[in-house]
């Protein structure tokens, strides 16, 4: 949908933003850490489950935030946020937490600064840090029906933005249950340090996918990616 509209009407592509409230937070934030490349910045408001436990935290790195709540939420959202804000503040992520005084509602005086926020953070396409996580294959996923609430990213073969591309990351093999019956996740953090060198750290992760553009590197001169601090590649890149 996103895609259309952009398509079909002038619409900046890197001035798409999404919030919501209440059920329309949860999804403002899953919108961050399922679409973070969509998007300029995001807005959920008393919304959010414990994303640090179970690390979907991870790829909200990848876009800005404002979140709001209050210290009287019920379904202890005021708990969970507090929960990502410590987690964010201490991994230095582009997002601002902010709790008031009151219950489940929407503050008035908070929505000029998230307008604000926003005008001041158009989305970035090829950012110099991304982080990608990839869950579940989509097989596995259909496993067990009743828990698709929790569910990953879904492994589509053959699709044109498959939906394990995160910036200028992209995974090209599905992640898979282990023999023990755990999920392997496939995690990375990718670093391009502006002199030609991407730097990536990799856990599970056999093959992966990085797209360069003339904004991310001089392709006039050789790019070398290290991966788990060993070099791979070293060598000009056609355009």
């Amino acid at each position: 949908l996103i895609s259309k509209l952009s398509r079909d009407h002038r619409i900046d592509p890197d001035r798409i933003y999404v919030t919501g409230h209440s059920m329309g937070g949860h999804l403002s934030w899953r919108s961050g850490i399922y679409l973070g490349d969509r998007w300029g910045a995001v807005s959920p408001m008393s919304g959010g489950y414990d994303y640090v436990k179970d690390r979907q935290v991870y790829t909200l790195f990848n876009v800005a935030g404002y979140a709001t709540c209050g210290n009287e939420e019920p379904y202890e959202i005021a708990k969970f946020n507090g929960i990502i804000r410590d987690w964010m503040a201490a991994h230095a992520y582009p997002w601002t937490m902010v709790e008031k005084k009151g219950g489940h509602e929407v503050f008035p005086d908070e929505l000029p600064k998230v307008v604000e926020f926003f005008q001041d953070h158009p989305r970035n396409p090829y950012p110099a840090k991304v982080c990608a996580r990839l869950g579940l294959t989509l097989a596995n996923e259909q496993a067990d029906k009743n828990d698709q609430w929790h569910r990953q990213h879904a492994w589509r073969a053959g699709r044109g933005i498959p939906t394990s591309t995160f910036h200028w990351i992209r995974f090209l093999e599905p992640s898979v249950k282990a023999e023990d019956g755990a999920v392997r996740f496939q995690e990375v953090w990718a670093v391009n340090d502006g002199a030609n060198t991407i730097a990536i750290t990799a856990d599970n992760c056999r093959k992966l996918r990085v797209h360069l553009h003339e904004r991310m590197v001089d392709f006039a001169k050789p790019v070398k990616i290290t991966v788990n601090g060993e070099t791979l590649f070293e060598k000009r890149v056609e355009p």
